[in-house]
């Protein structure tokens, strides 16, 4: 029996897009910053154990290790350090900077998913890292136009 735990690096994900959508929307003018500390500290968490996990240990066939584990290492990475920054009051811009070329590695992937059909849905798969790494890479914009709600 092939047991692996791209489910719950999945679901891992979601949860974390949610909670940075609703930081982005509710939370980034706030005064009361360390509210969102254990949200992002528990998703990095998840991502950077299971990501690390499926780097060194190769537990699915194939290139999907290496699209899946470092994005993930790269998504875990980042949450963290956003807990991390909240928590310590610092400055989030270092961690947008991060997070742009995290999403630009992300989006390259997710053309190459596309392009190679790596998964039995190419499509949708590629769209999901490309989206994702939008995300990564209008961070820095979000912090700077902290105003404007969209």
């Amino acid at each position: 029996m092939f047991i692996n735990y791209i489910t719950l690096m999945l679901i891992n994900l979601v949860a974390g897009l949610f909670l940075l959508a609703g930081y982005v929307y509710f939370g980034l003018n706030r005064t009361n910053q360390k509210r969102w500390v254990p949200g992002f500290g528990m998703t990095g968490a998840i991502a950077l154990v299971t990501g690390l996990h499926m780097i060194f240990t190769w537990p699915v066939t194939g290139s999907y290790n290496i699209a899946y584990g470092e994005t993930t290492v790269l998504f875990g990475i980042l949450f963290l350090g956003t807990a991390i920054a909240l928590a310590q009051g610092w400055d989030l811009l270092t961690v947008a900077i991060y997070g742009f070329f995290a999403g630009l590695a992300a989006i390259v992937i997710g053309v190459r998913i596309i392009n190679l059909g790596l998964t039995k849905s190419p499509l949708l798969s590629g769209i999901g890292f490309i989206l994702t790494g939008l995300g990564g890479v209008f961070a820095a914009p979000t912090l700077y136009f902290q105003s404007i709600r969209t």
